[in-house]
């Protein structure tokens, strides 16, 4: 009997071991969905691009959907199902002095797993009466160094007394020093907007946060347009370099007045 029960006891470790791979095989995966908040200028066109919704899923294979459960104004939103890019759906509710912010719930969806997050676009006032400034002097290479303070004046692209530009260092995007202490996903720098592109073809782009336009270190020595929101002021640009990890540095070549 004795020599019975010690041949059964590995059998009995194998099959419950066997059980446990079967069952963590079975389990389901996470999705994470956060937030969202974007800064844009009031009468934008239709079907243009606000910002493109992303969210993860733990299991690489699965696709994910999207879609608007509720949105304030009403039909303000449109939602690309497959791709997150959130559009203007009827651009005559996204008036600064009928709807100062615009929001929209939406769901994303992969296999039996689903989240929600709220969008929030603010919308900046634009002074119709003023006209559209471009500049187009001679260019100007601004640099600051890695680990350098960005409290001091050499430090900051001083491009008006409204618009100073800098980055910290701990990492994240650029910021506006005349009203910011640090970067913010999503509104930094504020009173700017960004795109791609160049002052010649301002009519077809699309002005965006700097966050939402592009990942830093994949717009180097591309062609940008920044505006400056309050003097309506339209800035050639182009960085140059960008820091990694957390030293703060960069530069960029911009057109000056």
């Amino acid at each position: 009997m004795k020599k019975y029960f010690y041949l059964c006891i590995p059998a009995l470790f194998l099959l419950l071991h066997s059980c446990g791979d079967a069952n963590d095989e079975k389990s389901e995966a996470t999705i994470e969905f956060s937030s969202f908040t974007e800064t844009v200028d009031e009468n934008p066109k239709k079907d243009a691009v606000i910002l493109t919704i992303k969210a993860t899923v733990s299991d690489k294979n699965l696709a994910i959907t999207y879609s608007i459960i509720s949105q304030d104004p009403a039909g303000a939103f449109s939602l690309d199902a497959s791709s997150g890019q959130l559009k203007v759906a009827d651009p005559s509710l996204f008036d600064y002095e009928k709807n100062k912010q615009l929001t929209a719930n939406i769901q994303a969806k992969s296999g039996s797993k689903q989240a929600t997050a709220k969008v929030t676009v603010i919308l900046s006032d634009v002074n119709e009466n003023v006209a559209p400034v471009i500049w187009s002097g001679q260019k100007k290479t601004f640099t600051k160094t890695a680990n350098s303070d960005w409290n001091v004046e050499a430090n900051q692209d001083r491009i008006t007394p409204k618009v100073w530009l800098t980055r910290a260092k701990g990492g994240g995007g650029l910021f506006n020093a005349v009203s910011e202490s640090k970067y913010s996903k999503g509104s930094s720098p504020t009173g700017t907007e960004w795109a791609l592109g160049t002052t010649k073809d301002i009519a077809a782009l699309t002005f965006k946060s700097f966050h939402n336009t592009a990942k830093p270190k994949t717009l180097v020595s591309k062609d940008m347009v920044l505006r400056l929101v309050e003097e309506n002021i339209y800035i050639d640009i182009k960085i140059k370099s960008w820091g990694q990890g957390k030293d703060g540095a960069f530069s960029y070549e911009r057109s000056t007045k």
